[in-house]
């Protein structure tokens, strides 16, 4: 069944930055979850806030975002001339822009995912 279904998995996240910061438990988990399992969840969630994972995370994704925007101006520079192309306001521009920043999107999924087991694995609480 879906996510709203019966067979529905208890859910928990930070979120938040300053003083926004918040840990979001599902109704889910609060309902069909123990005490204890829940205080571990908890404890993973505040790890992740201890170790600075989500600043890292928006660390890697400004860097993936800004390598797609060179891959994207290269490729214009590269191609364009030969298509005609004004230069980076020029809209008919767009799909060498997309096309290059989406290489290198898809480029950077291993390494994102990596990074995000990463930070998984080390914000496993231990007794």
């Amino acid at each position: 069944m879906g996510a709203w279904g019966e067979d529905a998995e208890g859910n928990a996240a930070l979120v938040g930055l300053g003083r926004s910061r918040r840990i979001l438990l599902s109704d889910t988990l609060l309902a069909e979850y123990s005490d204890d399992e829940i205080e571990v969840i908890l404890a993973h969630e505040l790890a992740h806030h201890v170790h600075h994972d989500l600043w890292k995370a928006i660390g890697l994704e400004a860097v993936i975002a800004v390598a797609a925007a060179w891959a994207a101006d290269f490729l214009r520079r590269a191609v364009g001339p030969v298509f005609g192309f004004a230069g980076p306001q020029d809209l008919a521009a767009m799909p060498l822009h997309l096309l290059g920043a989406g290489v290198v999107s898809v480029l950077a999924i291993p390494v994102a995912n990596a990074f995000s087991r990463r930070n998984e694995r080390s914000a496993i609480p231990s007794r």
